[in-house]
């Protein structure tokens, strides 16, 4: 079988693809989560980022090239017993507007720790964050290995 080329990704003869879209990072430690309402979750430490989309700064992915994307995220609850939401989101305008893909999150009570993952259709410039809703009140700010935050080109 010829090597195919799709944009930057290519299927080899062996059936392998190079240059997907991946990034994964986490929080890096004391005080690296941000609890406050409506704030950006930034995962500093990045393990994978094979397209430089994804800005440790701001926490801020932004798709290279357009289709379909699966993501990941985790935060961890603080120790007293309140709620706290999260989402997945995307904004299409350059970060002006935000809509959610997906909410996580749950009662905060004894560092409990909250997944999710999404499918989302991309453009390119499209932007994904994970941000706080304004219930995330009680949030353990001190993460490293369990607050992540990555995704994937799946197709």
């Amino acid at each position: 079988m010829p090597q195919l080329n799709i944009g930057d990704i290519t299927l080899t003869n062996s059936g392998a693809l190079q240059g997907r879209v991946a990034f994964a990072a986490m929080q890096n430690g004391s005080g690296s989560g941000n609890g406050s309402t409506n704030g950006v979750q930034i995962y500093q430490t990045e393990h994978v980022d094979t397209h430089n989309a994804y800005n440790n700064s701001t926490g801020i992915f932004i798709a290279p090239v357009s289709g379909v994307y699966f993501f990941y995220a985790s935060l961890m609850g603080g120790n007293s017993d309140t709620r706290s939401v999260h989402y997945i989101s995307k904004s299409t305008d350059g970060g002006s507007n935000w809509s959610y893909l997906v909410q996580f999150g749950g009662q905060a009570k004894q560092y409990n720790q909250f997944t999710t993952s999404v499918v989302s259709n991309l453009n390119a410039n499209d932007q994904v964050s994970v941000r706080n809703s304004s219930y995330a009140v009680n949030l353990y700010t001190s993460c490293t290995q369990e607050a992540v935050f990555g995704g994937y080109l799946i197709g």
